[in-house]
């Protein structure tokens, strides 16, 4: 079973790196709070649509709210107008961003963190290495479909540099990166108390 941290990792090769209520509440306390202490998710607008709990078709619909306010239902057409729980509606968004962060702060690294002209990849910065050499650090949040264009956004900001490009997935041993090499961050790395 995959844990909070691994979770996280993999919807962030999304476009659209959000977290709903289901998504969460099987998370344990300790890591939604490091996830969230961490500045990695954060609370955003209520869901405007739910599945079905009252029935077993499990069906996708629109939340209504009483004329008060107080009360959030769904229509259904085996319960009637179900309540929902106000806790479902609940939803997070993950921050790419805060990981390129706090991954450049755990390895370290000089520079400045830049987003690179290509979405959803950032430079994170340099440091010397034992050989003498001082590698390029990047980190993309995309799919495995995704690798090679990011591979190439680098090579068009940065020119053929060694280096590193950490990656929410394991990516596949036959990369043509070059000199860029892919680690799964997940491997490479893990949350404890809020750091890195």
């Amino acid at each position: 079973m995959e844990n909070a941290w691994q979770l996280f990792l993999r919807q962030l090769a999304s476009a659209d790196p959000e977290f709903t209520y289901d998504d969460v509440c099987g998370w344990s306390t300790d890591e939604f709070e490091a996830l969230t202490g961490a500045g990695l998710i954060s609370e955003m607008a209520q869901a405007t649509h739910v599945s079905c709990e009252a029935c077993p078709e499990g069906h996708w619909e629109r939340v209504r709210w009483s004329e008060d306010g107080h009360r959030a239902f769904i229509p259904c057409p085996l319960a009637g107008t179900p309540d929902v729980n106000l806790e479902r509606l609940r939803r997070w968004r993950g921050s790419p961003k805060q990981l390129a962060v706090l991954l450049a702060q755990a390895l370290a690294l000089s520079g400045e963190i830049e987003p690179l002209p290509a979405s959803r990849i950032w430079f994170l910065g340099r440091r010397r290495a034992f050989s003498g050499r001082t590698p390029y650090f990047f980190f993309a949040a995309i799919g495995p479909d995704e690798l090679p264009a990011m591979i190439e956004a680098v090579r068009l900001a940065y020119g053929r540099v060694a280096g590193v490009l950490f990656v929410p997935f394991s990516p596949p041993t036959s990369t043509e990166g070059g000199k860029v090499r892919t680690v799964d961050i997940g491997k490479a790395a893990s949350l404890q108390d809020r750091r890195m």
